[in-house]
């Protein structure tokens, strides 16, 4: 047996699915390039029903989990409390400039509001979704990067899965049933943060793509663990010592990551070292590391998640979006 005669690229490398819900992210154990973003979250357990947390066998974490993300109470409260309370332009006017970290003249707002309220109208929803993810990208400034959008059904999905994105191939995923079940028909909490994701891995490749690179593969190294540590036997056998057969699984991978990232970011500029623009970039590959072993399901490293610089500015992008619809569905 030579050296090269396992071809890593049969290893099926699982990728992660992110699980979005409402009030919390539940993930599979497959982790890769994908990012878990919660929308919403709350530790009262008590607040919580779900029918869910009948089934037997079910775990305490698991419960948990499920207690914490279910949606119906905390939707239903949010939903009257700001239908009875009207909205403030002056409040959406300063949620759109943290949103998309400008700051918006009145008249500016005003033609920003206009082009959601017209986007919200939209009947087609296969169509508003679309249209939506590409006016966030423009206002997000991450037209150059390709995105794919992908509407699923959820055969083989829990209900409380909403939406996912994947940082390696530009994919980002709904579950419009999901979402209209738990209050976010619309897709605004869902999208904002989702293509908040997005742009803030596009800062990081124009900071370091190398890094970023390595980021993703190190992940996929986590997700097909079990493939690589059958891959480095077989090498091993074949002659190679346990670095070499550890080198050359990475690298493998590495090169196949590489190929699937290299088009979704090409059109990209790189930033200068060192400059403002590269530290604010380089900044979210920490949280990106920090993040590879999903959603705790202990309140303290929950607390710990959200704080992680990338959840909490997608986190504050979904909490304006919801006041940016609110104000849309008040005025119409």
């Amino acid at each position: 047996m030579t050296l090269n005669s396992i071809n890593l690229s049969s290893i099926n490398f699982k990728e992660n699915t992110e699980v979005k819900i409402k009030n919390n992210s539940i993930t599979n154990n497959i982790k890769s390039d994908y990012e878990k973003t919660p929308v919403k979250d709350s530790f009262d357990k008590e607040t919580f029903t779900t029918k869910s947390e009948n089934k037997k066998g079910m775990s305490k974490g698991l419960k948990w989990l499920l207690g914490l993300g279910s949606i119906g109470t905390i939707a239903t409260i949010a939903f009257f409390a700001l239908k009875t309370k009207k909205i403030p332009f002056e409040d959406v006017q300063k949620a759109l400039s943290e949103i998309f970290e400008k700051d918006f003249s009145k008249e500016e707002a005003e033609n920003l509001i206009k082009k959601y309220t017209e986007l919200y109208k939209e009947k087609d929803s296969k169509t508003y979704y679309n249209k939506l993810v590409e006016q966030l990208k423009k206002d997000y400034g991450i037209e150059n990067v390709n995105t794919t959008l992908k509407l699923e059904q959820t055969i083989n999905l829990t209900e409380y899965q909403v939406g996912g994105m994947a940082a390696r191939n530009g994919e980002i995923t709904i579950f419009p049933q999901n979402m209209k079940n738990h209050g976010d028909e619309s897709g605004f909490n869902t999208l904002f943060h989702e293509l908040k994701h997005m742009q803030q891995y596009a800062e990081l490749w124009k900071a370091d793509s190398e890094e970023f690179l390595k980021a993703v593969t190190e992940d996929g190294c986590i997700s097909a663990n079990k493939a690589l540590q059958d891959a480095k036997q077989e090498l091993m056998k074949g002659g190679m010592s346990k670095e070499q057969a550890e080198k050359y699984a990475f690298d493998e991978l590495y090169k196949r990551i590489k190929k699937e990232m290299e088009p979704v970011y090409k059109n990209l500029q790189k930033y200068e070292k060192d400059s403002p623009e590269y530290k604010k970039g380089i900044a979210y590959l920490d949280s990106l590391i920090k993040n590879r072993t999903g959603v705790p399901i202990d309140k303290k490293g929950y607390e710990e998640y959200r704080n992680l610089l990338c959840e909490k500015e997608a986190f504050k992008c979904g909490d304006n979006a919801d006041k940016l619809l609110k104000y849309i569905q008040q005025n119409l």
